[in-house]
């Protein structure tokens, strides 16, 4: 391994490290995203999410069809409702694409001071906004951590590969396959070569004139010639790949 790839590692150390807080704050972000949307499409939602609407039992007045929800097939509904706090008579109304009472129907409605209206209750409002919220930066967490992992991995076992010699060097070609993985073949028309047909994703790329780095998927398809390095990691694999003044040391995940 070259010089400057040993520093591109440690560069990529130094990185990872701060990943865990960029994941962190991702995570938040996705939590909080719910609530962001739920202030923002319901009429009193901060008040709603901070108890300052009050119940009442209102009757239905109206229901009339006001345009098309997300789904086009789902007419939306303005309801109109009226109810009496202390004797003095209240109306109002809200949207909704579901759960339509009939006209004369007793509901429980959530109301606030400027008199906007809600079917949801406060309990059922806060504890979805947490369900959901804690779903997303939930699984932002995973797949972060997951991204995090792998990539530190990748790392470690071309570190233990490259400390051993290469095997010799074979012509092979790549052809991109999804995201940032590649499928390597052996070269059409070379006899007896080993028959490399896996899905291979780039850790290190150099060239002249080029700072080492992960290349863009486009850049690696064509033919190059391959050099495995020896098994140590039962989860992955080693290679080398060059191209006149090109080198890209590749990870080449195991199946189980």
């Amino acid at each position: 391994m070259l010089p400057e790839e040993f520093a591109a590692l440690r560069r990529a150390d130094e990185r990872s490290a701060r990943s865990p807080r960029i994941v962190a704050v991702i995570a938040v972000l996705c939590a909080l995203f719910p609530v962001m949307i739920y202030l923002l499409t319901v009429d009193i939602a901060a008040d709603h999410l901070l108890g300052r609407t009050e119940q009442v039992r209102a009757t239905v007045a109206s229901v009339t069809v006001e345009g098309h929800c997300s789904r086009s097939s789902v007419d939306r509904r303005r309801v109109e409702v009226t109810w009496s706090i202390e004797g003095a008579p209240g109306r109002g109304s809200y949207s909704t694409c579901g759960n339509v009472p009939a006209v004369g129907e007793m509901i429980d409605a959530w109301v606030a001071a400027s008199g906007q209206v809600t079917p949801g209750s406060v309990a059922g409002a806060r504890l979805g906004m947490a369900g959901f919220g804690l779903f997303l930066g939930g699984g932002a967490v995973a797949v972060g951590s997951a991204f995090v992992v792998q990539a530190r991995r990748r790392r470690q076992r071309l570190l233990a590969a490259a400390a051993g010699g290469l095997a010799p060097a074979e012509p092979v070609e790549l052809t991109r396959t999804r995201n940032a993985y590649f499928r390597v073949r052996p070269a059409a028309g070379t006899p007896g070569s080993t028959p490399v047909v896996s899905r291979a994703i780039t850790t290190l790329y150099s060239r002249a004139g080029v700072p080492t780095r992960r290349p863009a998927p486009a850049a690696m398809e064509g033919p190059w010639q391959l050099q495995m390095a020896p098994a140590t990691d039962a989860r992955g694999l080693v290679a080398l790949l060059t191209r006149g003044p090109e080198r890209c040391w590749i990870d080449i995940p195991v199946r189980r």
